[in-house]
C-alpha cells in the first residue's frame, strides 16, 4: 500500500499524515508539500498510484488552492478586473470525470479512464484537509465519482484503462529523503459487496484549519492510533476518523460538528450531540 500527498503549503498536518501512513507500513508514492509546486510536480500526484490520498489547502467552489482562487476575472467593487495568475496553483474539480490542475497561466486536464490518471484505480482513502469538502450531497458525489475505483466491468477487455507501470522515483520537492520506487499493485476493489464506491472520504462539513487536522491525526487519541492497518475496511476507517474527533474534542460541540465522512456505500456520517449519526446518502 502507498500514500500520496498534495499539500499546497508547508503545513504541519501534512507531515503528521505522512508519518502516520509510514507507521502503518505504507510507502510514499508522491509527496508534494509546497505553496507553489511546479506543473510537473502537480501532474505527478495524479499519475501516482497512491492508495491513501491527502489534499491540503483551501477549498471553495470546487477549487482546491493555497490562498485565493485563481479565477482570471474577479468582481471587486462592482467592477471586473484581471488578477495575475502566475503565482497561483491549485486543483479545480470540474466534473464527475475530469479535474483540472492550474499553475499560473498553465493548466492541464486529467480525465477519468485516461492512461495518465492512475488515482481513480488505486484510491481507497481520501483525507480532505480543507473547509466544507463534505458539506452537501452534490459535492460529495462529484468527488466520490471522480475517484471511484476500478470495478469488474472496468477490467473487461472492451474497455482500456491503461496499464500499471513502475513509476519514476518518488517526487519530494522539499525533502532530502532518498527516492523510493512505487511497485506495481492491483487496483483497489471495494471491501464489501454492498460498496458502491471504492473510496472512503474523511474530512469536514464546515470550516477547519491545519491545526484541527493535525490535532485529530496525531497522539494516543488520534486517527492513526485507531487504525490497525492500511487495509482496514472502509467503514472502520470512517469510524476511526469520527471517534478520534470525539476523543480529541470531547467537550467542544462546535468543533465536533465540523467533522464528517462518507463511506464506500455513499453514506455520510456526522457528529451531533456527541454521537455519530447518518447524514445524507450519495
Amino acid at each position: 500500500m502507498k500514500y500520496s500527498t498534495l499539500c499546497l503549503g508547508t503545513r504541519r498536518d501534512a507531515v503528521t499524515w505522512e508519518e502516520g501512513c509510514q507507521k502503518l507500513g505504507m510507502t510514499c508514492s508522491v509527496s508534494i508539500r509546497l505553496p507553489k509546486p511546479s506543473m510537473k510536480a502537480m501532474k505527478s500526484f495524479f499519475t501516482s498510484q497512491g492508495n491513501w490520498l491527502y489534499f491540503g489547502g483551501h477549498f471553495s467552489d470546487y477549487q482546491f488552492a493555497n490562498g485565493s482562487p485563481w479565477h482570471e476575472d474577479v468582481l471587486y467593487n462592482h467592477a471586473m478586473y484581471k488578477r495575475s495568475l502566475y503565482n497561483d496553483a491549485g486543483v479545480y474539480f470540474t466534473s464527475d470525470d475530469k479535474t483540472k490542475i492550474v499553475v499560473g497561466l498553465d493548466s492541464y486536464n486529467f480525465r477519468k479512464y485516461s492512461k495518465d490518471f492512475n488515482l481513480y484505480t488505486t484510491a481507497k482513502v481520501i483525507l480532505w484537509g480543507g473547509c466544507n469538502t463534505l458539506v452537501d450531497e452534490s459535492r460529495a458525489r462529484k468527488l466520490m465519482s471522480l475517484f471511484n475505483g476500478t470495478k469488474i466491468a472496468d477490467l473487461a477487455p472492451k474497455r482500456s484503462i491503461g496499464k500499471f507501470i513502475i513509476q519514476p522515483p518518488t517526487v519530494r520537492t522539499n525533502s532530502t529523503e532518498k527516492p523510493q520506487f512505487a511497485l506495481e499493485e492491483p487496483p483497489i476493489i471495494p471491501a464489501t459487496s454492498s460498496a458502491i464506491y471504492s473510496t472512503a472520504m474523511i474530512g469536514f462539513r464546515r470550516m477547519t484549519d491545519l491545526g484541527i487536522v493535525d490535532n485529530v491525526l496525531k497522539g494516543d487519541k488520534g486517527f492513526f492510533a485507531k487504525v490497525d492497518n492500511a487495509r482496514m475496511p472502509h467503514n472502520e476507517i470512517v469510524e476511526a476518523w469520527l471517534t478520534a474527533a470525539l476523543d480529541v474534542y470531547p467537550n467542544n460541540s462546535d468543533m465536533l460538528s465540523r467533522f464528517a465522512a462518507v463511506d464506500a456505500t455513499g453514506q455520510q456520517w456526522v457528529i451531533e450531540n456527541k454521537k455519530i449519526k447518518k447524514g445524507f446518502s450519495v
